[in-house]
Formats: structure tokens, C-alpha cells, sequence
């Protein structure tokens, strides 16, 4: 998804997880993916003539409880 913020053409990658005892919430993307956002984000930037200085990539994290059937939403600006 891609939105503006303020100044700032915002890349944002949404993830849904089930809650587990060895759920990593704090980073769910592997090296590669985050490889293949930054590639994906340059690629976007040159063919768009939009600075990199005025773009960021945000992580969004859903992290659904079966137990509970709740679910806690994670937002982290600035992941690269």
C-alpha cells in the first residue's frame, strides 16, 4: 500500500500473524523480503522521479488471538 503522509510518500507492508508462544512479532520480514521492499520502493522512486528522501517504508503488524479472538494491531515507521 502506498499513501502520503505530511511531505512523505509512505510504503507501507501490512503482515497478519496468529499469535503463538513463538511468534516473532517484532520483525516478521525475512532479509530477502525486506531486499525485495527496498528494491521494489528505488524501482518506484526512479520511474515515479520522486526523491528517496521523501519516501519510508512502515511496517504493519496484525496479530490475531484465536483464543481470545482479538486481534492487536503493530505500527513501525522507518523500518529500512
Amino acid at each position: 500500500m502506498i499513501a502520503r503522509h505530511k511531505n512523505k510518500l509512505v510504503f507501507l507492508e501490512i503482515k497478519t500473524r496468529i499469535k503463538t508462544a513463538a511468534a516473532k512479532e517484532e520483525n516478521p520480514l525475512a532479509k530477502w523480503q525486506t531486499k525485495n521492499l527496498k528494491r521494489a520502493i528505488i524501482d518506484y522512486c526512479f520511474k515515479n522521479r520522486v526523491s528517496l528522501d521523501a519516501v519510508r517504508l512502515d511496517l504493519i503488524i496484525i496479530l490475531v488471538d484465536r483464543t481470545t479472538r482479538l486481534a492487536t494491531l503493530r505500527h513501525y515507521r522507518d523500518i529500512l
